[in-house]
């Protein structure tokens, strides 16, 4: 009966191809082979990065536009008018014939007042209403649009060049409070419209509803 030491001692007849050398047992501790690879056939090492999204959000004195950095277009624009701020539940707008129905306007009503986040002359504008109107409305775009937890997102707010301290007070105050941004950068509107041109200086005429503001920019800066 042959032995172990017998089996390993018997030399093949074949010869042995030349690529397959590594393959053989050692005779002194049969082993596994270990088997090496060109770099030719190997797989590159891959690094994995995850991209950070940037939300943008402008905000106007009728709307909001909401969207990511990089994108074309805005994923939503939602606006503070009343039928935009009905409760839950609040059908009436499907009724028929409910836009043909008489309403009573208040004495001295200025058209498009309930449509406005703002004024410029805050005497008259209710500040706490103001911050729950955006609360609302940012809650929407991420909850409905976005799909995106705001807890780990940068925020970048393009706001007009002219805004009233306590105006920006109270909307910085209700982002912070209720959704708990990490961090928030203010950017002028006319700056961005001369960056998305194509240009470092220009004059934007914004063309409002209620009014018509001229800005000129040099080096993305507002100059006054």
């Amino acid at each position: 009966m042959p032995t172990a030491a017998g089996y390993f001692d018997r030399k093949s007849n074949s010869a042995t191809r030349p690529g397959l050398a590594h393959l053989q047992a050692d005779p002194s501790s049969p082993h596994t082979p270990q088997r090496t690879f060109s770099s030719a056939f190997s797989s590159p090492s891959v690094s994995y990065r995850a991209e950070e999204e940037v939300l943008v959000f402008e905000l106007g004195a009728r709307h909001l536009s909401a969207g990511l950095v990089g994108e074309s277009k805005p994923r939503c624009r939602l606006g503070f008018g009343p039928e935009d701020s009905r409760r839950v539940g609040d059908y009436r707008a499907y009724y028929p014939e409910y836009q043909d129905r008489p309403r009573k306007r208040k004495r001295d009503y200025k058209w498009g007042e309930d449509h406005e986040l703002w004024r410029m002359d805050l005497r008259g504008v209710d500040l706490g209403l103001v911050e729950d109107k955006i609360e609302r409305a940012v809650r929407e775009a991420y909850t409905k649009y976005l799909l995106l937890d705001s807890k780990n997102k940068r925020l970048v707010l393009v706001l007009p060049s002219l805004m009233p301290h306590r105006l920006l007070s109270s909307i910085l105050s209700s982002i912070f409070s209720n959704f708990q941004t990490p961090s928030i950068t203010l950017l002028s509107s006319p700056a961005l419209n001369i960056a998305a041109a194509g240009c470092r200086a220009g004059l934007v005429v914004d063309i409002g509803w209620d009014e018509t503001v001229i800005t000129s920019v040099y080096d993305f800066r507002e100059i006054k």
